[in-house]
C-alpha cells in the first residue's frame, strides 16, 4: 500500500517550469501517494515580500488542475503555511503534518539548502517527523554526492542512504532518512523572472504566463 506523501514548498512567487519539472520528477522518482505543493507566507530567510498570497494560491490551483489530468498520484496545493499570516519555519509545518496525516513524509530540499540548513528553527528536529530528499540542482558547486555527505551536520550523516534504499525505506518508515535524489532539474531564477517578466514567457508555464498578464503582477 502507497502510505508517502511528498511536500513541495517555496515561495512560487511565481511558480516556473522548474517548479513543475521538480513536481513531475517527485512524482516519477517517489511514487507517492499524495503530493502537496505547499506556498509559504513569508520564508524566515528572505526579507523581500511575495505577491500577495490570494495571486500565488490562483496560479498553483491553475497549474496543479492541469497537471492532476496527467498525475499518477493525488496533488493537491495546500494553504497551511498561509494560513498562518506569519513567517513560516518548516519544522512548524512538517510537525503539523506528521501530527496529521499517518503516511511517510518526504520534505524536498534544494541542494544548496543543505549548506545553511543549521540556520533554520530547530534543524536538528527535521528529521524526527519526516524524511529529506535533496534535490540535485546547478546553483551550488556541491554537486558531487560524496561532497553533499560531507556538508551534512555530523548527526545526520548517520541518516544518509543512497536513493535506492530511500525510496524502498519510505514505503514503511515514517521519517528519518535523508539521500540525493537526482532530477533533471530546470535551473531558473524566480528573481530573474520578476525583473524581466516581459521577456520570460518561456520560462513559465503558459497559464502562469496568462495569469500574470491578466492582472498586471510584477510589473
Amino acid at each position: 500500500m502507497n502510505n508517502v506523501q511528498v511536500i513541495l514548498g517555496g515561495s512560487f512567487d511565481p511558480f516556473h517550469l522548474g517548479h513543475l519539472q521538480m513536481l513531475r520528477e517527485s512524482i516519477k522518482q517517489l511514487s507517492p501517494k499524495t503530493l502537496r505543493v505547499l506556498p509559504c507566507f513569508q520564508q524566515a530567510l528572505k526579507t523581500h515580500k511575495a505577491v500577495e498570497s490570494k495571486h500565488r494560491l490562483a496560479m498553483l490551483e491553475l497549474i496543479v488542475n492541469q497537471e492532476n489530468e496527467k498525475m499518477t498520484c493525488d496533488v493537491l496545493v495546500d494553504d497551511f503555511e498561509i494560513s498562518q499570516n506569519q513567517i513560516n519555519y518548516s519544522i512548524e509545518t512538517l510537525k503539523h503534518f506528521s501530527n496529521t496525516f499517518d503516511e511517510s513524509l518526504v520534505f524536498l530540499m534544494g541542494e544548496d539548502s543543505i549548506l545553511n540548513i543549521q540556520k533554520w528553527k530547530h534543524w536538528e528536529q527535521l528529521l524526527d517527523v519526516c524524511h529529506i530528499a535533496l534535490v540535485k540542482r546547478k546553483v551550488t558547486n556541491k554537486t558531487d554526492t560524496h561532497d553533499l555527505f560531507d556538508c551534512l551536520p555530523q548527526t545526520w550523516q548517520s541518516k544518509w542512504v543512497d536513493s535506492s534504499v530511500f525510496k524502498q525505506s519510505i514505503k514503511n518508515q515514517k521519517a528519518g532518512l535523508i539521500c540525493q535524489v537526482e532530477m533533471d532539474y530546470v535551473d531558473i531564477s524566480s528573481s530573474h523572472i520578476k525583473m524581466n517578466i516581459n521577456d520570460s514567457q518561456a520560462l513559465l508555464p503558459a497559464v502562469i504566463f496568462d495569469y500574470i498578464n491578466e492582472h498586471e503582477l510584477y510589473k
